[in-house]
């Protein structure tokens, strides 16, 4: 920056500092800022898909005696894995933009955030391992279900000979 300019910006004060910061610095700043939102918002999408699985789970054994339909049954599974793949996809695809940012830090910001994101991404394992868990009691209890209703069926056809 050249003296003229920097006399008229700093208006002729002889106490006045001018800090300059370079654009990487600036990229630098925003870019930690940015991966740490991210960071927040994904904590936030964690703890909001363990209180659902934790809710779903309750429904489920509330529900284990009663009788519902095979067909019903199925489709709830169907559904449960579509939402299972487009949460687990979220989740994945904000790891990987935290990554990619976090790479492109320098080592000083990075240090910042490493602890955040290491914890983060072990809490990401535990959600996606009971989101896939949850999935696999709801295949379990559908064979349940279905084998009762093979027994109830062919007890009844032995009854009724």
């Amino acid at each position: 920056m050249s003296a003229e300019v920097r006399s008229y910006l700093l208006d002729g004060s002889p106490n006045a500092t001018f800090t300059t910061v370079s654009r990487e610095d600036v990229r630098a700043i925003k870019n930690t800022k940015l991966a740490q939102n991210l960071i927040t918002e994904l904590s936030a999408l964690l703890e909001q898909e363990k209180a659902s699985i934790e809710t779903k789970m309750a429904k489920l054994h509330e529900h284990r005696k009663a009788y519902v339909d095979t067909d019903m049954s199925w489709k709830y599974l169907s559904v449960l894995i579509q939402e299972g793949k487009k949460k687990t996809s979220d989740i994945m695809s904000k790891l990987i933009e935290i990554n990619g940012m976090w790479t492109e830090l320098p080592a000083s910001n990075r240090a910042t955030i490493q602890p955040s994101f290491s914890t983060l991404g072990a809490e990401a394992n535990i959600v996606t391992n009971k989101i896939t868990g949850f999935i696999k009691m709801v295949c379990d209890e559908n064979q349940r279900r279905l084998s009762v209703c093979i027994d109830d069926v062919t007890t009844a056809l032995q009854l009724s000979s």
